[in-house]
């Protein structure tokens, strides 16, 4: 969305920041063109987080916008407290596959790292098949790098994407000791519920001895993915 600063000025996060109140929630926008006053006619991607009580508490701006000829890159990573989520961390897109990006924002000791995305969806013509393949290859090595990083850290990880046709359906859940992803690339809705005290360092896939094992659970239409967690015998 085209936008001005990021401030409760704006209508669409005034009305984020009325849902917020009404659901006792906080929330995280997808992302804003935000345009800063100044010499520099180029916008910033931006997200920002609204707190439970409806008060903008952050904002961060996209670090790599990938675009220099019309998009400013942020450059500090960001993380704020919520009234209900505890404190949050905040990226853009591609920012959380930058492994530099993600460990400064960890340093700043989020408890999870919320990460609106926009992948376009690729182009294949007449091929809906490899559509679908070239869609499940993105998604499992986007959630094996931020596996690595939940893991490490025992910080979970949310990613949103906009579903086909308009986006590549690149979100999913990454905790210390689980991943859920979606079970196809269309439009969906999940809710997941993290439990901050289960939130610590687990052994990784990389700590089973045997082969990766997957158990797959229907949970809505969406697949969970419960990776080894067992340590070498």
């Amino acid at each position: 969305e085209d936008a001005g600063e990021a401030t409760l000025e704006h209508p669409g996060l005034a009305e984020l920041a009325g849902m917020a109140v009404e659901f006792g929630t906080d929330i995280v926008c997808g992302t804003m063109l935000e345009h800063v006053p100044g010499d520099d006619p180029r916008p910033y991607v931006t997200t920002v987080l609204v707190g439970a009580d409806g008060s903008l508490r952050g904002s961060y701006r996209k670090r790599n916008a990938m675009a220099p000829e019309a998009l400013r890159d942020g450059a500090i990573p960001a993380a704020f407290n919520g009234e209900a989520a505890g404190r949050v961390g905040l990226m853009v897109c591609v920012d959380a596959e930058d492994d530099v990006f993600v460990e400064e924002t960890l340093a700043l000791l989020p408890g999870v790292v919320a990460v609106p995305t926009h992948v376009p969806a690729p182009q294949v013509g007449a091929h809906p098949q490899l559509a679908r393949s070239a869609w499940r290859v993105g998604l499992e090595t986007t959630a094996r790098r931020l596996e690595h990083h939940a893991h490490a850290s025992g910080v979970s990880f949310i990613r949103a994407d906009w579903g086909r046709p308009g986006g590549a359906a690149n979100s999913m859940v990454v905790t210390p000791g689980r991943t859920l992803l979606p079970a196809t690339d269309g439009e969906e809705f999940f809710t997941t519920v993290l439990c901050r005290e289960a939130s610590r360092r687990l052994p990784g896939p990389h700590d089973y001895g045997g082969p990766p094992r997957t158990e797959r659970v229907d949970n809505t239409g969406f697949r969970t993915v419960a990776r080894a967690l067992g340590s070498r015998p």
